[in-house]
């Protein structure tokens, strides 16, 4: 019996109308995987929220995005694209994913960007080179520090009844308790896709995700 896709990445979209109907047409031959999106054109950042709201993934497609701009690849250029991903993202639990880095031969450039998607909410980033790997699975995967104070927090606010609670000497209340679900949720998916060790060691797929 041939194998069925787990997951389908779509290039060059400019509208949600090409993703329903691979959708609808996946469907009607009686396979579901989940389809990412790359945003590399104008038109799909312009209508980012209709096609977060038909994919499971939005990958960041740097260079041809810029190239369309035309302006050089940089983190000021494409952070209006990223933070239209973040909030479409957010608003239709869509999974997250970050261009790749093309200075390979400068590791900090990967480190640097790295620690900005996740302060913006990426959930992974995409690589060009297998030993990218341990770095971007370390740094995007909750810690397992993380994730025992999130299942704190939950519990704290749970306990307070789903109103303010007091943990170590912190107010704690719906906000973060939301929060931490959302770590949980998180660490669980990895966990499950990847195993407990998750690919830290670089051995693995890449960066995970959660879908909600």
């Amino acid at each position: 019996m041939p194998g069925q896709p787990g997951f389908i990445v779509m290039t060059m979209v400019k509208s949600r109308v090409v993703v329903a109907l691979m959708r609808d047409t996946l469907a009607s031959a009686g396979t579901r995987p989940e389809i990412y999106v790359t945003v590399e054109t104008p038109a799909a950042v312009a209508d980012i929220d209709a096609i977060a709201a038909v994919s499971d993934g939005l990958i960041l497609g740097s260079a041809d995005l810029a190239a369309a701009l035309g302006i050089e690849i940089s983190w000021a250029g494409l952070l209006a694209a990223r933070q239209a991903m973040v909030l479409a993202g957010a608003r239709h639990g869509t999974a997250l994913i970050d261009t790749a880095n093309f200075r390979l031969a400068e590791p900090e450039t990967l480190a640097e960007e790295i620690d900005r998607v996740r302060e913006l909410g990426f959930h992974g980033k995409v690589t060009v080179h297998p030993s990218e790997l341990g770095a971007i699975n370390r740094a995007l995967r909750p810690d397992p520090a993380g994730l025992r104070m999130a299942r704190r927090v939950t519990e704290a606010v749970r306990a307070a009844d789903g109103g303010i609670a007091v943990l170590d000497g912190n107010m704690v209340g719906p906000p973060f308790a939301r929060m931490a679900r959302a770590t949980v949720a998180r660490g669980d998916a990895w966990a499950e896709r990847f195993g407990r060790d998750g690919g830290a060691g670089g051995n693995g797929e890449g960066a995970g995700h959660d879908r909600r």
